[in-house]
């Protein structure tokens, strides 16, 4: 029977994928900041109440993202429709 090799990761690739996501989460939090003016007058609230709401957001968003790769690591990934 044979046991076929993990393909081998490239390093440039790995660091590639992590500055994107980096580069997305910090895009991420900065669209929440320049809507944030525009909830906290639709919604009525104070605008001391609205840099919680950034807090929030940015810590749920930090739980999140380490939960679902466990999520990931643990039943495995499925790939996209369309993908090769």
């Amino acid at each position: 029977m044979r046991i076929d090799q993990p393909t081998p990761v490239r390093p440039s690739a790995v660091l590639a994928v992590v500055c994107a996501a980096t580069f997305l989460g910090v895009l991420n939090a900065s669209a929440v900041n320049v809507v944030l003016p525009e909830m906290g007058s639709g919604l009525a609230v104070e605008p001391a109440l609205l840099g919680w709401v950034i807090s929030l957001f940015l810590l749920v968003y930090g739980v999140a993202i380490p939960f679902y790769g466990r999520l990931a690591e643990r039943f495995g990934t499925i790939t996209p429709k369309g993908t090769p």
